[in-house]
């Protein structure tokens, strides 16, 4: 929010990419506040529903999809990277897929 607050006052705001995943889509948290915020440029959306198609698809799947552009933003525009989410195993899965596209 702050980040939206700051790019319609005109303030430069840096690309964030968010990937977010969920077993189906009506679990897709603050959906509509999140498109618009892709809508205004602010936000690039990831998604992962794992049980919405035969092939289960995770967020690791969709990090290693895009990942010519997040290893741009983490090594060379100063990003940072954020985990949320299970403390099972999708903090070693997300690791090992940032692993592969750094």
């Amino acid at each position: 929010q702050e980040r939206v607050m700051q790019k319609r006052k005109g303030i430069d705001v840096g690309k964030c990419m968010l990937f977010f995943g969920a077993r189906y889509k009506q679990e897709w948290l603050y959906r509509d506040e999140f498109e618009g915020y892709e809508a205004e440029g602010v936000l690039q959306m990831h998604t992962a529903f794992s049980r919405e198609q035969a092939r289960k698809i995770y967020v690791q799947h969709r990090i290693v999809e895009a990942g010519n552009d997040v290893a741009e933003k983490m090594l060379n525009q100063g990003g940072h990277f954020y985990v949320c989410g299970s403390a099972r195993q999708v903090p070693e899965d997300i690791y090992t897929a940032m692993k592969e596209v750094m």
